[in-house]
Parts: C-alpha cells; structure tokens; sequence
C-alpha cells in the first residue's frame, strides 16, 4: 500500500520521568596512568618474538604497549602497569587471535600473559633501579 505523505504525529510525545538518576559526579577511572612505563616499554624487544620464528609469524613494526588483562570488560583499558611490549603484527594478531596466538585457549593465553607481565615489571623496575627508565 503506497502513501502519498509521511504519516504525521498530531500530538508531541511526552517526556516521562528519568529511568536511572544522573550521578551526582562522573565516573573516575581506577587505571593507573604511567607513561613513562609505556615510554619504556616501547624500548623492549617484541615479547611475542619467539613465538613468531616458532610459528612463521615474525616480528614486524614498531613496538606498542598491550594492555594485558582479563579482568576487564570490553573497551575498559587496564592500568599501565599491566603492559607487555609487543611489535605491531604481534598486537593485532593478539587482538584477533589468529597467525602466532591462533592455537591459544583462554588459559593458555592468560598464562603466557602473565609471564610476560611479570617479566616486563621486572625489567622496568630493575632499570628503575639502575636509573635509566
């Protein structure tokens, strides 16, 4: 059935009442901001470099902090203290799980995550403590 105009409203809609309250303050993020860590990171091998000559997949690009942690939900950026240098193909084939991370289960993957973490943790501090992060 064809129309020769639009349908047309003939009173306005109303305004109901708000379903949820607006927060009296914003919501705060509780990550931890650290650039001179990211800044440091970005100086460390691709950590994913062995997994690439193992695989076929080898490093390619600049290095790039990836923020590495399950405990958030999806577009929630976790603190910087939590973040493993990885090459630029390394990162999105992490982000996608395919090429070196294809195989990974979720276990797996949180396994490796965490070595890593503890790894690059203890590289940042012992530069700390020799003074040159």
């Amino acid at each position: 059935m064809k129309r020769g105009k639009p349908l047309e409203r003939r009173t306005p809609l109303r305004r109901g009442k708000r379903l949820s309250p607006k927060r009296k303050r914003a919501r705060r993020s509780h990550a931890v901001k650290d650039e001179a860590r990211k800044a440091f990171v970005r100086t460390l091998p691709c950590h994913a470099r062995g997994l690439g000559e193992y695989t076929g997949y080898p490093c390619l690009g600049d290095i790039e902090p990836h923020h590495a942690s399950d405990d958030r939900g999806l577009g929630q950026k976790c603190s910087d203290e939590f973040v493993i240098p990885l090459c630029h193909g390394h990162h999105r084939q992490l982000e996608d799980l395919n090429g070196a991370f294809k195989r990974f289960n979720r276990a797996t993957l949180r396994a490796w995550q965490d070595e890593a973490i503890k790894w690059t943790q203890w590289a940042y501090e012992a530069a700390q403590a020799r003074g040159a992060a």
